[in-house]
């Protein structure tokens, strides 16, 4: 499939009604409904999934940075942050990735999002965008207080069924988790929110590829 295709097909099952919890349960760390939920009000994040084409389909994730207050610290994600005052998600999305990776918004094309997920340990709503990007003349540039890492993603790697693993996982608290399901991309391991939403969107490129 040529490159203007994949994308019309992605676009169009973006549209088409999401798979949501379906999916993205697939990749669920156990005992995550067992989190506390916070009695403060719920807020609200964008990210986005930058998506370009590099002799192949690639997309960005990102390691964030061990600030001792981020509770996400050192972990893999995709480019975001918190939606500010009369700001919409998909522009916080695209103003969070030019901040954390020097992607210009006006180099990135929004293509649709995948469903929100709630993430219980940060109280954040996030809502995942996805934008394909025309990678000329950028030079790609991590936030030095944000992030400690650029990650660039090979589709096809991803898309392998070896790509999930599962391993047991020591949290920040000390508890151990057993078992937990995790993307191994770029020999990074991808593991909680991120990977539940990289789960709905590996479901979408699948049914592409039937």
């Amino acid at each position: 499939m040529n490159q203007h295709r994949f994308i019309e097909n992605l676009m169009e099952l973006l549209l088409d009604g999401l798979p949501g919890y379906s999916a993205q349960k697939n990749m669920e760390p156990p005992l995550r409904n067992m989190i506390p939920v916070s009695e403060k009000p719920v807020r609200k994040a964008a990210t986005m999934l930058p998506l370009y084409y590099q002799e192949g389909w690639k997309f960005i994730l990102i390691q964030r940075s061990s600030h001792p207050l981020d509770k996400h610290k050192g972990q893999i994600s995709f480019p975001g942050g918190s939606i500010e005052s009369k700001e919409c998600a998909a522009a916080a999305a695209l103003r969070e990735t030019e901040e954390e990776v020097s992607i210009p918004r006006t180099q990135v094309q929004l293509i649709g999002k995948l469903s929100d997920l709630f993430i219980p340990v940060s109280n954040f709503n996030v809502s995942p965008h996805i934008g394909l990007v025309n990678m000329e003349g950028i030079t790609l540039k991590a936030q030095a207080t944000e992030v400690q890492k650029i990650i660039h993603v090979d589709l096809n790697q991803f898309m392998e069924d070896s790509a999930i693993q599962f391993k047991d996982m020591k949290m920040q608290n000390g508890m151990l988790i057993k078992n937990v399901p995790y993307f191994n991309l770029s020999n990074e391991i991808v593991w909680g929110a991120t990977a539940m939403m990289l789960s709905e969107f590996r479901t979408i490129c699948k049914r592409i590829a039937k």
